[in-house]
């Protein structure tokens, strides 16, 4: 890579980038690359100083510490005869952070710090991963794999957990994201199957969906079949252009390059020719 010389009292960073002379080797990495931490740097022993894999340095006391210093490659926090105070050592004998310990979430590598003397708790509503480790009860059968291995998805059959509303095609979502007029479920079930909808808050769609009244009529296709866009909108001349197949669109938005009607009536060349000389070739 040719680089541009940086100025007077800078240090050029094998990326390119420029900055101060007094910020490389000071353990820290300000190019982005690490260039700064590793050209030219000299680890000192005596200075309570230990050097990377990758040829940096670090402070002996950040050895051990559940915290990975070295750039890139963690050497910092491997073969650990011991953690530092505050920090676990995994099962292959890396460090974390003790808090992150028994936290539903994989930070050692070999998963040792969730199934290492975690005790899953039915009073919080965890479930037992087969493996060891604990995972909450919501995630169980929820389409993702929370336990290391992937046991609180197994035998799920077509049942979904305690607090979840199972889609027409099996997935699973919270069950308070159903009836909500969103599209939670790939196939839109979350919002048709025994909702019942306010006359006098909502529009239904004719697939037995419900919408907000108020987004009718608004440009935009919420039932998914643009009946909200069509039904009952009347289109204002003097600034929406109607388009073929029914609903309403504004006037900015035809033969701009871009299908804004459902049936593309805005962008052909008739409506268009007619847009750009003038002339009405009705």
């Amino acid at each position: 890579m040719n680089c541009s010389e940086c100025g007077e009292s800078s240090y050029n960073c094998a990326n390119c980038n420029c900055i101060p002379e007094l910020f490389s080797c000071d353990f820290y990495d300000d190019c982005g690359d690490n260039s700064d931490e590793v050209d030219g740097c000299q680890c000192d022993a005596n200075n309570g100083e230990s050097e990377c894999l990758n040829g940096g340095c670090i402070f002996d006391i950040w050895k051990c510490d559940g915290e990975i210093d070295c750039y890139d490659d963690s050497s910092d926090e491997d073969n650990c005869i011991g953690c530092g105070e505050g920090a676990y050592q995994c099962g292959n004998g890396s460090c974390i952070p003790a808090m992150y310990r028994c936290d539903y979430i994989t930070d050692c590598d070999d998963n040792s710090d969730e199934t290492d003397g975690c005790v899953c708790d039915a009073k919080y509503n965890e479930f037992e991963c087969a493996s060891g480790g604990c995972t909450y009860d919501l995630w169980v059968c929820d389409g993702e794999a929370d336990c290391f291995d992937g046991s609180d998805e197994d035998n799920c059959g077509f049942s979904c957990g305690a607090g979840q509303y199972q889609c027409d095609d099996g997935t699973c979502i919270p069950h308070e994201r159903r009836c909500d007029y969103f599209h939670d479920c790939a196939d839109s079930s979350d919002e048709i199957a025994g909702c019942k909808c306010d006359p006098s808050v909502d529009f239904v769609c004719p697939s037995g969906n419900c919408v907000f009244e108020r987004w009718r009529c608004d440009y935009i296709n919420d039932c998914g079949d643009n009946s909200d866009e069509t039904i009952g909108c009347v289109c204002d001349p003097s600034t929406e252009f109607e388009c073929v197949a029914g609903g309403c669109i504004l006037d900015d938005w035809v033969c701009d390059g871009r299908e804004d009607c459902m049936d593309g009536s805005d962008e052909t060349p008739r409506v268009c020719g007619s847009k750009l000389t003038g002339i009405d070739n009705s």
